[in-house]
Formats: structure tokens, C-alpha cells, sequence
């Protein structure tokens, strides 16, 4: 994830192997929540854009895997992200 940056290609190869380790889902979530905390604001963004390819994803396929993780996820995600700017 460190290695995500804002290249359509990295953004759907991340989010290609969310989807085809989807059996893996609640490691890879935790590791996710761990990873955003500690990445640069821009990193956190394409991780943003990670989600929302793997969201859209889903939605296409009707089998929701992540979609309930990231229900919670992305609540937390939003609150560290602002947290960067709120501390400038």
C-alpha cells in the first residue's frame, strides 16, 4: 500500500488485488487502517481512490465483500485524514 500512488494502473492493480483476495478481506482491512494512518496525506488520497474503485466494483458485480468493511472504515479514514490538516 505505501507503494500506491495516483497512476490509474497502480490505483485498479490495488484495488484488482483487493478484489481477488476478497477471502482475505478482514486481514487486508486491518492492515489497510494501520497503513493509512502512517502515509503521507497524497498517499492517503490514492487510497481513497483505491476504495472508491473497489466500491464500484462491487456495486457492478453484486457481491459485497468490502463494501460492509469499508461502511466503517472510511469514517475512520476521513477523521485521520482531516486530522493531518486540522494540526497545520
Amino acid at each position: 500500500l505505501n507503494s500506491v500512488n495516483g497512476t490509474e494502473d497502480s490505483i485498479n492493480s490495488t484495488a484488482k488485488y483487493m478484489m481477488t483476495y476478497g477471502s482475505e478481506s478482514q486481514p487486508i482491512m486491518r492492515v489497510w487502517q494501520s497503513v493509512f494512518e502512517d502515509v503521507s496525506p497524497m498517499t492517503q488520497l490514492y487510497m481513497f481512490y483505491v476504495t472508491n474503485v473497489v466500491l464500484v466494483k462491487e456495486r457492478s458485480s453484486g457481491i459485497f465483500v468490502y463494501t460492509p468493511l469499508f461502511s466503517d472504515t472510511l469514517q475512520h479514514m476521513v477523521h485521520v485524514s482531516l486530522r493531518h490538516y486540522s494540526q497545520r
